[in-house]
């Protein structure tokens, strides 16, 4: 498939009228910010949908969040996975984390022009401040073990839990050793090859770290 819009209508047939229109209004809206500040690699722009919609949206593949529910984005940087996850699940709530301000200023701006009213922006480094929320997700934020400890007491176990509380993160398919091989059996790898067809999601994989591994 192409990097277009289509390959994502075709990957997720379901999306209403609303969802297809914020979906396909994103690369403009990107393109004009990414000509101000680097939100994503200038070269790595023309595979927009596939890279990060179509690659963020691997995690629906693998999780339904549960209505009402709070989902925290930690280090969001250019709004991946958060918003592309925000227009597929909008009765879910996301908290987009961000240390750099001018990354927070242009998603402010571009989840206002998509009328996305399930997310707020928010200034701060993840270990600086507690969320309390139901799932975290992430992309490309820092190693494991590092994003793990960075997490200490930020997804609450509720009584009963959220059908798999904890994070979802995108990383590789063989998670480094130096996670998994003092944690046997807590990650669980969804390959994202099962998926998607292109090459790129070959080494692509969702992994799901629960809530009780971090409290």
């Amino acid at each position: 498939m192409k990097d277009t819009i289509a390959s994502l209508y075709a990957y997720f047939p379901k999306l209403t009228l609303v969802q297809q229109k914020q979906f396909a209004a994103m690369q403009s809206l990107y393109a004009q910010w990414n000509a101000r500040i680097n939100l994503i690699s200038r070269r790595d722009f023309v595979h927009f949908y596939l890279h990060h919609v179509i690659h963020s949206l691997g995690i629906a593949k693998v999780m339904a969040f549960a209505p009402q529910s709070k989902v925290l984005d930690v280090g969001t940087g250019g709004g991946f996975p958060g918003i592309p996850l925000a227009i597929y699940f909008p009765e879910v709530h996301f908290c987009l984390v961000e240390s750099i301000q001018k990354k927070t200023l242009a998603l402010d701006a571009i989840v206002t022009a998509l009328g996305l009213k399930n997310v707020i922006i928010v200034r701060a480094r993840i270990e600086a401040q507690i969320h309390n929320v139901d799932y975290i997700v992430g992309r490309a934020v820092a190693p494991l073990p590092t994003l793990i400890q960075w997490l200490k007491g930020q997804c609450r176990i509720q009584q009963p839990p959220m059908p798999k509380s904890g994070l979802f993160y995108l990383g590789a398919s063989e998670p480094h050793p130096s996670f998994t091989k003092p944690n046997p059996g807590v990650i669980q790898s969804y390959l994202l090859k099962k998926y998607f067809k292109e090459p790129y999601f070959r080494t692509k994989a969702v992994l799901f770290v629960p809530a009780k591994s971090f409290q």
